[in-house]
């Protein structure tokens, strides 16, 4: 993948300045989780540990990775409330500039679907919001698609060792429960592309790699917060989620809630997956209908959180970046089954596609 700097460079900086006006423009005003998070921080600077109250082992935050970086400038004498919002910005650009990233190994590196995807990123006012208010989102944001950008690096040169990937993909989970949905959906791929390559030795390894990074990172935190807290979901899901039968009724009136806040990119990102489902190659359908469950379950499942877009906003960023049908950008990934010559090692060859002319299925 080739890109000419002497465009790009430009680009993504004009973008950055531009995302950072953006975040400022909402003002200096942080939510209440941050501030909740921030007396998390405070104990755990202070040796009291990750408790709200002391003495109380109550886990009501979900986002174990922010409160450990909140606890710095209790150790450092930094205002909390600079710091957090510094954190944030740079948590926004960093997102815009992955998806950036994402979107050139998709399109062959197209320099136009790279600004376009990181512009999508820094213009999304309720994505830059989160940003502004000194929450993880955007830090989450950025491990999601940076995980999606390295496990495609990763496909396309074998030789590559795995613990790249597997280690953005435990930060998101750190960063996020939703995270390990995200994992979740990796590893479907991954298992899909291990059985399709008939047991590759070279896969095989690459993947075990990957996955032993997130699983010892991800099944540390699972018994830190078993032992510590007692139980392996934090107190908010029980809150947020609940169960029975009207949990499903309001999982609906939120699906369509969601649905209905980001309805431009909602049809979008439908138009997108229609076509990928008729024009696409085997591996893009079943993709696309993995892709598109997730898009669905996550909203009906986590009730409360549709507001703040924490887990589908990066999901909906990596469908902008994906499909690049839509766009009709020049790309590999985007090119018809019947046009690749050769199934070797799990890569896909096919004649005439300079320099992305091998890709596995990722």
């Amino acid at each position: 993948m080739i890109i000419n700097n002497n465009i790009f460079i430009p680009l993504i900086l004009l973008v950055m300045i531009g995302g950072t006006l953006h975040i400022l423009s909402f003002g200096n005003c942080l939510q209440d989780d941050a501030y909740i998070g921030l007396r998390y921080s405070r104990n755990l600077a202070d040796g009291a540990g990750l408790v709200f109250n002391r003495n109380e082992r109550v886990e009501g935050y979900t986002n174990f990775l922010w409160i450990l970086l909140g606890a710095f400038p209790f150790l450092t004498g930094i205002d909390p409330v600079v710091y957090l919002r510094i954190l944030g910005v740079i948590s926004a650009l960093l997102a815009a500039c992955a998806a950036g990233r994402l979107a050139a190994l998709l399109s062959g590196g197209s320099v136009i679907a790279s600004a376009v995807s990181a512009l999508l990123v820094a213009s999304m006012p309720f994505a830059m919001a989160e940003a502004s208010m000194g929450l993880e989102t955007l830090l989450f944001t950025f491990f999601v698609i940076i995980a999606f950008a390295r496990c495609i690096e990763e496909g396309q040169d074998l030789s590559r060792k795995g613990y790249l990937s597997g280690a953005f993909m435990a930060m998101g989970a750190l960063t996020r429960p939703e995270g390990y949905g995200v994992a979740l959906f990796i590893l479907g791929i991954d298992l899909w592309q291990l059985i399709r390559s008939d047991g590759s030795a070279v896969l095989r390894n690459q993947l075990i790699q990957r996955w032993c990074v997130f699983g010892i990172a991800s099944l540390s935190h699972l018994f830190f917060r078993y032992f510590y807290y007692g139980d392996i979901v934090p107190n908010t899901f029980h809150a947020k989620v609940g169960g029975g039968i009207n949990s499903l009724e309001r999982g609906f009136r939120y699906l369509v809630k969601y649905i209905s806040d980001v309805i431009l990119l909602a049809v979008f990102s439908f138009m997108s997956a229609l076509l990928m489902l008729i024009k696409g190659s085997r591996f893009q359908r079943r993709l696309t209908i993995l892709f598109t469950v997730f898009m669905i379950c996550y909203p009906w499942i986590c009730g409360l959180c549709w507001r703040r877009l924490q887990a589908h906003s990066p999901i909906l960023r990596i469908a902008i970046s994906c499909h690049g049908r839509f766009f009709r950008f020049r790309s590999c990934f985007c090119i018809p089954i019947e046009q690749r010559k050769t199934v070797e090692d799990g890569c896909f060859s096919s004649s005439g596609a300079d320099s992305c002319s091998a890709h596995r299925l990722w």
